[in-house]
């Protein structure tokens, strides 16, 4: 995303030199592992200051799974969040949280998603549901997950496995399961816990 520069080499998007230009970060869009809250409505969390759209708010609502939380404060998008500044703001779980930072995400309309560890606190249908549809609101977009969780790979086009920095392994699930020992070993290791 540009945040760092480089010590040497070069970072290039379609053959083109992108060090010291913002391309990259306006094309993305990240969500992090730790989603912050801040002291204000739940819509004006999700918005962040972009213009607002009921539809838009209402379809990354249900999709992401807050529409639990605006169900159940009688103020519905008006819910302050952040308890730690009003008494009768609401805190979210971890898991919600997750949830408020993938309707973050969504509703922002650029090219690329970059999600950091999306579903690291959410329960395992919540999970399942993320991955299962994100096709439905990230279509034709580059959508790139960092996780070690590794059932998201079954949803994925491409994976690629990274073992002390290098790559240990590229290709959809099935490929690598035949091809890429450290990624069937990964695979094994966490499947095995639902057997």
């Amino acid at each position: 995303m540009g945040l760092y520069s480089p010590d040497s080499g070069t970072i290039t998007a379609n053959g083109i030199d992108i060090r010291g230009t913002d391309t990259i970060r306006r094309a993305c869009v990240p969500m992090f592992q730790k989603t912050n809250l801040f002291p204000c409505s739940l819509r004006d969390n999700i918005l962040l200051g972009r213009s607002y759209s009921e539809d838009k708010m209402r379809d990354v609502i249900d999709w992401s799974g807050m529409d639990s939380v605006v169900a159940g404060d009688v103020r519905g998008m008006d819910a302050l969040l952040c308890r730690d500044f009003d008494d009768d703001a609401r805190d979210l779980s971890g898991g919600e949280r997750q949830k408020l930072g993938i309707a973050r995400t969504i509703y922002e309309n650029h090219d690329v998603l970059i999600m950091d560890e999306p579903t690291s606190s959410m329960d395992s249908v919540a999970e399942m549901h993320v991955y299962a549809d994100l096709d439905q609101v990230a279509k034709d977009r580059c959508v790139i997950i960092v996780s070690h969780r590794m059932s998201c790979c079954r949803f994925c086009d491409e994976v690629i496995v990274l073992k002390d920095g290098c790559i240990a392994g590229q290709g959809t699930h099935a490929q690598l399961l035949q091809s890429s020992n450290e990624y069937k070993r990964l695979w094994n290791a966490q499947a095995s816990r639902y057997e």
